[in-house]
């Protein structure tokens, strides 16, 4: 959580300025958000606001929707979008701003409840021993990496939707929220992201071979 005094907070975290859900400006396309967030890398506090007033709404609809205590759910917003004012450079090429935010938020929320329960919630951040015969997992690991590749082929309505319900947990009707699209048109999504992924990866194992 946010304690050091001695962090300039950017406008958008001003107290001054509540969030409102029912605000939800247009999400930014790729390009524009990559632009936006090298220029808060370089600590440019208006490309900071557009992209708060875009996406800290949404950020504050899906803590409220789940991972996050309703009572800390502004304090770990404040967390998560502080995150981004320092750290934009850090958001990876290719991963979609609002994803991103959501993994950050869930992170947060889950540490910010650890740290008011009793006993405390342990979680364990280091990937597991492999085990596997390193043929498989060899295997496996090219598996990932060409489902990975082909996830970034998808449109963006499609691999948003996706991305949020896999990687993020959120449920269709967050992903509506958070996107300001019916849960028809989320679910439409979904299901052709599913069906193309499946295509490919259909091609994909075809083509992948074991160690030369």
């Amino acid at each position: 959580m946010v304690t050091s005094t001695l962090v300039l907070q950017p406008p958008g975290l001003s107290s001054a300025s509540p969030v409102s859900e029912t605000d939800h400006p247009s999400m930014t396309s790729p390009d524009d958000e990559a632009e936006l967030l090298s220029r808060i890398a370089m600590q440019e506090t208006q490309a900071f606001d557009t992209l708060y007033a875009c996406y800290a709404p949404r950020v504050r609809g899906y803590l409220s929707r789940g991972p996050c205590p309703p009572n800390l759910i502004d304090e770990v917003l404040q967390d998560v979008m502080l995150v981004l004012w320092q750290h934009a450079s850090r958001v990876p090429p290719g991963v979609l701003l609002i994803a991103w935010l959501c993994g950050v938020a869930r992170h947060k929320a889950h540490k910010a409840l650890a740290c008011v329960s009793a006993p405390p919630v342990s979680q364990t951040m280091h990937e597991g021993i492999d085990h596997d015969e390193p043929e498989a997992a060899y295997l496996r690991r090219e598996h990932v990496r060409a489902l990975t590749r082909a996830l970034a082929t998808l449109p963006l309505g499609e691999r948003t939707a996706l991305e949020l319900l896999v990687y993020q947990g959120c449920s269709y009707q967050e992903i509506a929220t958070m996107t300001g699209d019916p849960v028809s048109t989320v679910r439409t999504r979904v299901s052709r992201a599913r069906q193309r992924l499946r295509t490919r990866a259909a091609t994909l194992d075809s083509g992948i071979a074991s160690p030369s």
